[in-house]
């Protein structure tokens, strides 16, 4: 063996020798810049659709059952439930910038789109991209995105449930942030 292999596999003290795991081999740049931009632009469209609901909920007010007001809260808190696990995952790729917020129409959730259109829309979005992260060799991240997918389908159920199509006032996304 030769001795910069040796000293890889050497932690500290005169000669002890205490074998560590090998280096993970790196996956080539374009793979990880990838995978990190597809779990980016879901992490928006989860940040995008949970501001979306805090409108819904704020529009609605008390002028809608409550059992509605109770779903937009799940939703909600499922929403930042994904958007943490996203974070982490990307955080474990090694990225540590900040997620470009869409702006005008770059983002799905243009004005006066109903909010059952906008689920519909995040659900195929996080199911087109399972595989795909499959394919950069990222299946951890497949799973939470194909999760993501099928839990949002289980909203527009509950949606559709209760014949709910709420229609957003207009407001730019950086307006429904403050």
């Amino acid at each position: 063996m030769s001795r910069d292999v040796l000293e890889r596999h050497q932690v500290g003290g005169r000669g002890s020798m205490v074998s560590t795991r090998p280096e993970p081999v790196p996956r080539p740049l374009s793979v990880w810049a990838q995978t990190v931009e597809l779990l980016i632009r879901r992490h928006g469209d989860c940040l995008e659709l949970e501001t979306r609901i805090r409108r819904a909920r704020r529009e609605l007010g008390s002028a809608r059952s409550h059992g509605l007001q109770q779903a937009l809260v799940e939703i909600e808190a499922d929403l930042g439930t994904y958007t943490g696990l996203l974070a982490e995952h990307e955080a474990r790729l090694g990225w540590a910038g900040s997620i470009p917020l869409p702006r005008g129409a770059g983002g799905f959730l243009g004005d006066g789109v109903p909010l059952g259109a906008a689920i519909t829309e995040f659900a195929r979005r996080s199911r087109h991209d399972a595989p795909e992260a499959e394919r950069l060799g990222d299946p951890e991240s497949a799973g939470v995105l194909a999760e993501i997918a099928r839990v949002a389908e289980t909203w527009l159920w509950g949606l559709a449930a209760g014949c709910v199509d709420v229609r957003m006032a207009p407001q730019s996304f950086s307006e429904a942030i403050r």
